[in-house]
């Protein structure tokens, strides 16, 4: 199966009032078939750049997405990033929806 993958999302946010838990694992990637990545706080050495605090401003990071599994092989394809709230709710508070399905292998790598 080979080595993990790990898709990671900049991220641009501006909170206008009040705050903001945008802690990575209240992000979800949806794939073209469905299937759902949570985002993880840690993995491997690779940092959150979100960090676990509540924002009241503008911030800037990065999201990390783990491929477990089958869940980032070269026929999945990416279609959506959402930020949920932390209350285990199903109706994002964000939702960005890509104009085209983004294939996973066209996606660029580092080795």
């Amino acid at each position: 199966m080979g080595e993990p993958r790990i898709l990671l999302f900049p991220i641009v946010l501006d909170v206008d009032s009040g705050t903001l838990n945008a802690t990575s694992t209240n992000w979800k990637v949806r794939t073209l078939s469905g299937q759902t990545i949570t985002g993880d706080n840690s993995w491997g050495n690779i940092p959150t750049a979100m960090g676990n605090n509540a924002l009241d401003g503008h911030a800037e990071g990065l999201v990390l997405f783990p491929g477990i599994g089958d869940k980032l092989t070269d026929d999945v394809s990416i279609a959506e990033v959402a930020l949920y709230p932390p209350n285990g709710s199903n109706t994002p508070l964000a939702r960005w929806t890509l104009p085209e399905p983004v294939a996973v292998p066209d996606l660029p790598r580092s080795e």
